[in-house]
């Protein structure tokens, strides 16, 4: 289930003081400050060149030019350490220029990122719907066009009950392992495993309108994302459910989960997968969008593949649910054969 998040508040704050601090306005006062300083250093840098050297404070046509040299060639001793001073402060001032002349060339740069980024931020937030109502009836949406175009919860239980031979790794697991049903959704899955006998049963849902009701029958559940649950549970499961889940993600999500389910299983543990099969074509060109959180496509073959590369053994591949109990041809397969697929595989 893929809930709309409200708009991060965070990023309408930055967008506002980015705004603010870094208005044209602001950029060009600044620009124009450092520009000025800048100007006013040259003036200084040349001011100071000039009396550098005592010599050159003598214009080229002066009265008693000789004599004049000759006390400044006297007083030298004196003017010596001052003309050092004088040299060493023209190039301190040379560098602040140069500095400050890197800082404007940089600042522009910043600049123009800056005020390219409030635009994007501002069009992005153009682009952004804000739901009226959407999110509060989110769950119970769900749940209804689940019921309608899924089936009713009868008609999952008897597709679901067909998992229970492959359970008995659990019978003995159980006394130290519960048993972790991720995406419970109506709770089929769960009634079946407490009947089989395991007593240690665990629901996780992100639908908090299917948690409320889990509890209410009496089920331990928890609305919790899978990716976030496994990666911060320390306990190990004799064996992990995923029906109809993996869909509803992005690839580096899929692989990730089965990793982890990998790794917080016990060995000999068991894992059930279930999900629509994109070889039939009904499925991948429009049942396929009948729910619309679904994101990803996932071939039987890809998914066997994957698992067995993470380390998966004993995997099996169960076509279920044709759209007719007779395929005749192989073209009559793509187009009314199975409608979704089970994986049952072993650590």
């Amino acid at each position: 289930m893929i809930f709309y998040n409200e708009p991060n508040k965070d990023i309408f704050d930055l967008e506002r003081n980015l705004k603010s601090l870094f208005s044209k306005k602001n950029i060009s006062t600044f620009s124009t400050n450092l520009h000025n300083k800048i100007s006013a250093l040259e003036n200084n840098i040349f001011v100071l060149n000039s009396y550098k050297n005592p010599r050159m404070l003598l214009p080229p046509k002066t009265k008693f030019r000789f004599l004049k040299l000759i006390t400044l060639r006297i007083i030298k001793v004196y003017t010596t350490i001052q003309t050092h001073f004088n040299d060493l402060t023209v190039k301190i001032i040379q560098n602040i220029k140069d500095t400050l002349s890197d800082i404007t060339k940089n600042q522009a740069k910043i600049s123009s990122e800056i005020i390219t980024l409030h635009n994007n931020l501002n069009k992005k937030r153009q682009l952004e719907y804000q739901p009226l109502f959407f999110d509060q009836e989110s769950d119970k949406l769900y749940n209804y066009l689940e019921n309608i175009f899924r089936g009713s919860s009868k008609l999952i239980t008897t597709r679901q009950q067909q998992y229970t031979k492959y359970l008995k790794p659990c019978t003995s697991l159980s006394k130290k392992y519960p048993f972790l049903d991720i995406g419970f959704g109506n709770g089929e899955f769960l009634s079946i495993l407490t009947q089989y006998g395991l007593k240690r049963v665990i629901g996780i849902d992100i639908n908090q309108e299917c948690v409320y009701i889990a509890k209410q029958s009496g089920y331990k559940v928890y609305k919790r994302d899978a990716i976030a649950y496994l990666k911060q549970t320390q306990k190990l499961f004799c064996g992990i459910s995923i029906f109809h889940l993996i869909e509803h993600m992005l690839f580096p999500e899929i692989y990730d989960l089965l990793q982890l389910s990998y790794n917080k299983l016990a060995p000999n543990g068991i894992i059930i997968i279930e999900t629509p099969n994109p070889n039939n074509l009904q499925v991948s060109s429009y049942s396929f969008y009948y729910d619309y959180t679904h994101k990803t496509k996932v071939p039987a073959e890809l998914l066997e593949t994957i698992m067995t590369y993470i380390g998966f053994k004993n995997i099996k591949i169960k076509y279920l649910s044709p759209f007719k109990k007779k395929i005749n041809t192989p073209f009559d397969k793509l187009i009314n054969g199975a409608r979704e697929y089970g994986v049952i595989a072993t650590k």
